[in-house]
């Protein structure tokens, strides 16, 4: 449903409570509209073999537009538009016959009408279809097709497919290894807003050693982690514990920690105990320091196995106990992740 010019000229210079009502207004004049029709307004058209009336036959069925919803009915209408290269009629049963609605679940029917779609430019069927192909599990599995796909629909604009694309890249995944095909389909992606991608190029720029990139990958990060991805929130921390690409302020750091930390992210849980346990960023505590290790610890991360450890063994934050110290630093030691020197010294600790 169109709104006129006019009324949007009205609408900008109404007050805000006038605007939300006159949107709720539109909502249910749009929600009344839709509930309005039902296969009695295209019938006639549809039984002419007029091929747009088919599809919205097809609509109703599937949505319960002024009937009963009706998959199979919906699958019915949608073939005899898609018989005639109605597009959006082609792309609907595709769908059908992958998810096995209304139909047998057929994935080589859903390729067959995911490609009619395609060949027309549906960029979505595009990526839909290279998701199938991808599949290892999937019959019809095929690399070479599925990253065909995937570039398809990375040119049409699809960010999803741009991400997929550039994992494939960067995994050497159907395809060659290419670092620099990776960064640039994870950027077409991140500036089309797709949150995975811009946390992924920022992790990538980070770790490129190239310090002219850092403030570009905090730029991303801060996108992500604003947006909820808690493995932004805490590689952002890090960032501004650091002072990599930021300037170095522990208050900020222990924000993104706590925020990431509170949603199970390991690395911010272990961080945040360090900050706890310094002062860095939060009032010194090391009751709090030792409950984000052992939340750490529990979840395998070894940095926050041989802090626990510590803290047991010095009886930091907790009350001391050579049993349970003992028994994180063995576990932090057969990590294999300690240096030689504090290794050595778990070794002596243990033998005590």
């Amino acid at each position: 449903m169109t709104v006129p010019y006019d009324t949007l000229t009205t609408m900008y210079r109404m007050t805000t409570m006038q605007l939300l009502t006159a949107l709720l207004m539109l909502y249910i004049t749009h929600a009344a509209y839709c509930q309005s029709v039902s296969v009695d307004n295209f019938i006639k058209e549809a039984q002419k073999g007029k091929k747009e009336a088919q599809y919205n036959m097809g609509v109703c069925y599937e949505k319960g537009y002024g009937t009963e919803v009706d998959m199979a009915q919906a699958v019915t209408w949608y073939t005899l538009a898609a018989e005639q290269g109605f597009l959006k009629a082609q792309y609907n049963l595709a769908l059908c016959y992958e998810d096995g609605l209304g139909t047998e679940k057929d994935l080589a029917q859903a390729v067959h009408w995911y490609t009619l779609a395609a060949q027309q430019g549906h960029a979505k069927a595009m990526y839909n279809m290279a998701l199938l192909y991808a599949d290892t599990t999937n019959a019809i599995h095929d690399c070479a097709l599925a990253i065909q796909w995937y570039t398809a629909a990375a040119e049409g604009g699809i960010p999803n497919a741009q991400y997929m694309l550039a994992r494939s890249y960067l995994d050497g995944h159907c395809t060659k290894q290419d670092s620099l095909q990776a960064m640039h389909w994870y950027k077409q992606a991140a500036d089309n807003g797709n949150i995975l991608s811009q946390t992924a190029l920022g992790l990538l720029l980070i770790d490129d050693k190239i310090k002219d990139n850092d403030t570009i990958a905090v730029q991303y990060l801060n996108k992500a982690a604003i947006r909820g991805n808690t493995r932004a929130q805490a590689t952002l921390g890090s960032c501004y514990y650091r002072g990599q690409g930021v300037p170095q302020n522990y208050d900020t750091a222990a924000y993104w920690y706590f925020k990431a930390a509170n949603k199970g992210n390991v690395e911010a849980q272990t961080n945040l105990g360090v900050c706890y346990q310094n002062g860095h960023g939060v009032e010194q505590d090391y009751t709090m320091a030792v409950k984000y290790y052992n939340m750490a610890a529990y979840q395998n991360h070894d940095l926050a196995k041989y802090n626990l450890g510590l803290c047991y063994y010095y009886g930091y934050g907790v009350k001391q106990d050579i049993r349970q110290a003992k028994f994180w630093l063995d576990k932090a030691l057969q990590s294999g992740k300690l240096d030689n020197r504090t290794a050595k010294w778990v070794e002596k600790v243990l033998q005590e």
